[in-house]
């Protein structure tokens, strides 16, 4: 019969494992116990970089009480605001220079400011074109994504980039922003009152004066002045509306641009500054109108030694430095477009590199 024939069935007698033969549950699991875990690849010392840009210190928050004098208190009018200045703060007291200059001194008061506006002159879009086709993408980089490490000098503060240490000339970048906030805040600049208008030719006589060729006819000179005075009441209403350089119907000087919260101009060289404005701008053509009343206007405001004279004898390091630190360098970081003539003319300078460091000390 059927059901009496013979059948042979094959069946598998050990469970599938992923280990050798032979190794039971038991094993598997007290080897696994046993073998460490292995984690992320561990990084090369020489190339670790171990400091954080993005870390901020309370000390940026505590400023020097000659910052708090001297400087605006901005909620826009710049490139990265609103457009609408903010308040000035207690008044700074009257400077004078060795030769019995009188400069502006600020007022606290509170300065309106229309809305932003946009310009659209051909002239001016060519000049910021000038500056993004020119930009260096390393530069760039490199501030955006730097540490502040200190100040070496006035002039020179060192900064850390990922694994190198660069020294930098501060007068130059302070420069080179100033010269750009002026074209990309173009007729949207808050206003420093003075508290006390200046005479354009008491400034214009106080540079004739000093000037490397001096004119020593008396009635030469104040023709000159008075042609100077002249020229710059004609300009006025264009230094007003463009740049915030304001002036009264008595030929005073009344106000400066505000182009950065927290800083204003060394104002000991503002005779100087007048006079260039008469003697170097091309007032025939528009885009080196604009060109040069930028430049010149960045130059004065440009950090230099004097800048907290007074300061330094009250105060000591601790005003200038805190303004180089926590005004300038983060304006640097997030919006100065460096071009290449910074690259090559000794702004940036490589003081060290971390894997170039290790190969120096594994020798000794």
């Amino acid at each position: 019969m059927a059901s009496q024939t013979s059948r042979t069935f094959t069946i598998q007698t050990q469970l599938p494992r992923s280990v050798s033969q032979g190794s039971s549950t038991m094993d598997i699991d007290y080897q696994a116990s046993l073998s460490p875990a292995r984690g992320p690849k561990k990084a090369d010392p020489r190339k670790m970089v171990r400091t954080d840009y993005r870390e901020q210190t309370l000390d940026a928050f505590i400023r020097p009480p000659s910052v708090i004098n001297r400087c605006l208190h901005s909620h826009g009018g710049g490139p990265s605001g609103s457009g609408v200045a903010g308040k000035v703060s207690e008044a700074a007291p009257e400077t004078n220079n060795d030769d019995e200059l009188k400069v502006i001194s600020v007022k606290s008061r509170l300065v309106a400011k229309r809305c932003r506006r946009k310009i659209s002159l051909t002239s001016l879009l060519e000049l910021k074109a000038d500056v993004e086709e020119t930009m260096d993408a390393n530069l760039r980089r490199l501030l955006a994504e730097h540490k502040f490490v200190g100040c070496a000098s006035y002039t020179t503060a060192l900064i850390q980039h990922q694994t190198r240490l660069f020294a930098v000339d501060v007068s130059k970048l302070s420069e080179e922003l100033f010269y750009q906030m002026i074209l990309y805040d173009f007729g949207n600049f808050g206003i420093c009152k003075a508290a006390e208008p200046v005479s354009l030719s008491g400034l214009m006589e106080t540079a004739l004066e000093f000037s490397d060729e001096p004119i020593e006819d008396p009635t030469e000179r104040e023709a000159m002045v008075e042609r100077a005075v002249e020229l710059l009441m004609s300009k006025g209403p264009m230094l007003a509306d463009y740049f915030s350089i304001q002036f009264s119907k008595d030929k005073e000087l009344v106000g400066l641009p505000l182009l950065l919260p927290d800083y204003i101009p060394p104002l000991s060289d503002l005779p100087n500054y007048v006079a260039r404005l008469v003697t170097e701008v091309d007032w025939t053509k528009e885009k080196e109108c604009f060109n040069n009343i930028a430049r010149i206007t960045a130059q004065f405001y440009s950090f230099r030694r004097d800048f907290y004279s007074e300061a330094i004898e009250e105060e000591g390091d601790k005003a200038w430095k805190w303004t180089v630190q926590h005004t300038l360098f983060p304006a640097f970081r997030s919006m100065l477009q460096p071009g290449p003539m910074l690259h090559g003319d000794r702004t940036f300078v490589q003081l060290a590199d971390l894997p170039h460091l290790y190969k120096i000390f594994e020798r000794c």
